[in-house]
C-alpha cells in the first residue's frame, strides 16, 4: 500500500508523525478491530483494507471514511429521549435524512439518479416529493398521489376516490369523472377544440 515519506521540517515532530501514520497503513494492510463498552454501549473501532476506518455503536455503523475519501456519518440516537438527528451518507446510501422526537422521519434527501427530496410526515408516510428529473407530487393520507406535474410538463389532479381526475399535457386536457378511464369526460385539445363524451356518445 505504501508509506509516507521523510519529513522535511520540524523534523523531531514529524517524524513522530510519520511513524504514526505509517503504524496507520500498517493496520490498513492487515486490519484491526477494537472495542469497549461505554455506559452499556458497545464502541467499536474498524480498520480494515477494504473500508479503511469504521466506527460502530452497539454494531451499527456510525462513522466511517474509505480509503478512496468517501465519508459516511450516520446518529442512531433514539427517539424516546427527545432528540433530534440526522443521517448523513454518500451516494444515496441513504443520502441526508432527518428526524424529530415523536415523528421520526421527516426529511429525506437522495442523490442517486431516481432520488430527490421527500418531506414525510408525522407517520413516516411521504407527503411531497421532488424527483432530480423535475416530477413533483403531493400524496394523500394513504400515500397516493393527488397532485402530480412531471418532468416533462404534463400533470393531473385526483380527489381521494378517484371520481374526478383532471390531466393536462401540450396536445390535451381533460377532466373526467367516474374514475382513471370513464366514458364521461370534457376534454380541449390543443387548437381549441371541445370534446364531451357521454356513455358511447360523443359530441363535438
Amino acid at each position: 500500500m505504501g508509506k509516507f515519506s521523510a519529513a522535511k521540517i520540524f523534523d523531531a515532530l514529524d517524524q513522530k508523525l510519520q511513524k504514526a501514520m505509517n503504524y496507520l497503513i500498517d493496520l490498513l494492510e492487515t486490519g484491526y478491530v477494537t472495542e469497549a463498552y461505554v455506559n452499556g454501549h458497545k464502541i467499536q473501532v474498524r480498520i480494515t483494507p477494504q473500508n479503511a476506518f469504521e466506527i460502530y455503536i452497539d454494531n451499527v455503523k456510525t462513522m466511517g471514511i474509505s480509503s478512496d475519501g468517501k465519508a459516511f456519518i450516520q446518529s442512531i440516537s433514539n427517539l424516546t429521549n427527545g432528540s433530534y438527528y440526522m443521517t448523513y451518507g454518500y451516494n444515496g446510501s441513504p443520502g441526508i435524512e432527518c428526524f424529530m422526537p415523536t415523528i421520526g422521519k421527516w426529511l429525506g434527501i437522495s442523490p442517486d439518479v431516481n432520488g430527490g427530496i421527500q418531506i414525510y410526515d408525522k407517520n413516516s408516510v411521504a407527503r411531497l416529493a421532488l424527483s432530480v428529473n423535475g416530477d413533483f407530487r403531493i400524496f394523500d393520507d394513504n400515500a397516493q398521489a393527488r397532485h402530480s406535474i412531471w418532468g416533462d410538463g404534463t400533470g393531473s389532479m385526483k380527489d381521494g376516490s378517484d371520481n374526478f381526475i383532471l390531466t393536462y399535457n401540450p396536445t390535451d386536457t381533460q377532466i373526467r369523472f367516474g374514475g382513471a378511464t370513464p366514458d364521461n369526460r370534457l376534454g380541449v385539445d390543443a387548437t381549441g377544440a371541445y370534446k364531451i363524451t357521454a356513455g358511447v356518445k360523443a359530441y363535438l
